[in-house]
């Protein structure tokens, strides 16, 4: 009879502890689910604290700036052409491509094939100083970095470069060192050009 007991015992217990077992393991799993939806939310929510993308620039000047208030501004008056602002205004009328270059964002219907001008039309011209461009030109402000192969300009999110030293070196009166801040005008790369990058005009801030 004891015997008997024993087995219809072990016969329950048995059953009993794997549902348990299944339970347990089950209320673990969503309950550790639901800390991980929580934290995930709890992130979402919050404003990121980590800001090592970011530079810490000590400049006033910071980023890109608009090109009008560092190249010159021309207004196109009644008979002008893409040629005779070219002569007139750079000096050379092979420099038509620059023209184009610096104002076709503002005015994308601008080309060789199209040179059809609207008086009253706002035209971007790089200086003559600058001698001739691609026409791919930008400004930027940010703080002088020197490194073995060239320097470049960096801003709180970003950098532009590698300039050659030679750029820099044309303008020794200004004293520049390693992280100060500077506004640098700049000619950008043109892949079907010979024209490479380089530092056109750099201001002391």
């Amino acid at each position: 009879m004891s015997a008997n007991k024993k087995s219809v015992s072990r016969n329950i217990s048995l059953p009993f502890i794997v549902l348990f077992c299944t339970v347990l393991a089950f209320a673990t799993g969503f309950f550790v689910a639901i800390k991980i939806y929580q934290g995930h939310i709890t992130t979402q929510n919050q404003t990121p604290t980590n800001l090592s993308t970011f530079r810490q620039n000590p400049c006033e000047l910071d980023g890109f700036a608009e090109k009008e208030q560092y190249l010159n501004n021309y207004t196109v008056k009644r008979g002008d052409t893409l040629l005779s602002i070219s002569k007139t205004q750079l000096g050379d009328t092979s420099r038509v491509n620059e023209i184009i270059n610096l104002n076709k964002d503002k005015y994308p219907t601008l080309s060789l094939e199209n040179p059809f001008l609207e008086t009253e039309w706002k035209l971007l011209l790089p200086h003559q100083r600058y001698g001739k461009t691609n026409g791919i030109i930008n400004v930027i402000h940010g703080t002088l970095s020197k490194s073995n192969s060239g320097w470049s300009v960096h801003w709180r999110t970003g950098s532009v470069g590698v300039f050659p030293f030679e750029d820099l070196e044309k303008y020794s009166h200004l004293n520049l060192i390693h992280g100060d801040c500077i506004t640098v005008v700049y000619q950008g790369m043109d892949l079907k050009t010979s024209f490479s990058m380089k530092a056109l005009e750099i201001f002391k801030q």
